[in-house]
């Protein structure tokens, strides 16, 4: 397999801690890139520079992969519960069916990455750059999505029950069919999105702007709320927030 690997911070970053990882895993992965159904668990691999590596049914729980970057890298059904991954790059990475409950995002690239399946319950995403990122059927439930830029990003399907998406970007975003009970909407952009079937029980859309936005009905926001300054098609309404 093709994969670029640089060391970007100093050595004590790959000190094996016997107790943690495999050290002969993470010589494998940097020798060949290949490392599936490695243990890689409380691994330090900080600002590694990474592309296009295998990882898929490795263990990474709670390793640690800030500002890392992993571009094309292929995760699928890796355990990645409580990983960190702030600021790191995984544009295109295949994140598929992989375990990322309580999942550290913040600030990470995922542009165009697979996420189809994924468990990203209690996840951490502020800031995370999704844009048309593949989210179909995850579990995205209580995640927190804060200014999170979903720009015509997958979501049919997802559960997003409890998410927390304020002054999230959701622009044109799919969410036909998901489960959006509970989630907080305040001030999002959902301009355009598509809402086929989606349950918006409890929903907060105070403030969010969802002019143009195609499949809504007065069904599906009957159990949702909203202010003054939430922008609906004509139309429709929502009651105001308690």
């Amino acid at each position: 397999m093709e994969f670029r690997l640089m060391v970007l911070v100093l050595p004590f970053v790959l000190i094996a801690n016997a107790h943690a990882f495999d050290q002969k895993s993470v010589s494998r992965l940097i020798a060949t890139g290949e490392c599936a159904g490695c243990d890689l668990s409380g691994a330090k691999l900080q600002r590694l520079f990474l592309e296009k590596v295998n990882l898929a049914g490795a263990n990474l729980r709670r390793a640690r992969l800030e500002e890392a970057e992993l571009e094309k890298s292929n995760f699928e059904k890796a355990d990645l519960r409580q990983a960190n991954f702030r600021l790191a790059d995984l544009e295109y990475a295949n994140l598929a069916k992989a375990n990322m409950r309580g999942v550290k995002l913040s600030g990470a690239d995922l542009e165009k990455a697979t996420l189809a399946g994924a468990d990203l319950s209690d996840a951490e995403m502020q800031f995370a750059y999704l844009v048309r990122t593949d989210l179909t059927g995850a579990n995205l439930s209580r995640a927190n999505l804060h200014r999170a830029n979903l720009k015509r990003a997958i979501l049919s399907k997802a559960n997003l029950a409890g998410a927390r998406l304020e002054w999230a970007n959701l622009e044109r975003a799919n969410l036909k069919g998901a489960n959006l009970k509970g989630a907080n909407f305040k001030l999002a952009n959902l301009r355009r999105a598509h809402f086929d079937g989606a349950d918006f029980d409890q929903a907060n859309l105070a403030g969010a702007n969802l002019l143009g936005a195609h499949g809504l009905t007065r069904a599906q926001l009957a159990g949702a709320c909203g202010d003054r300054k939430t922008s609906l098609p004509k139309g429709l309404s929502v009651k105001p927030c308690k």
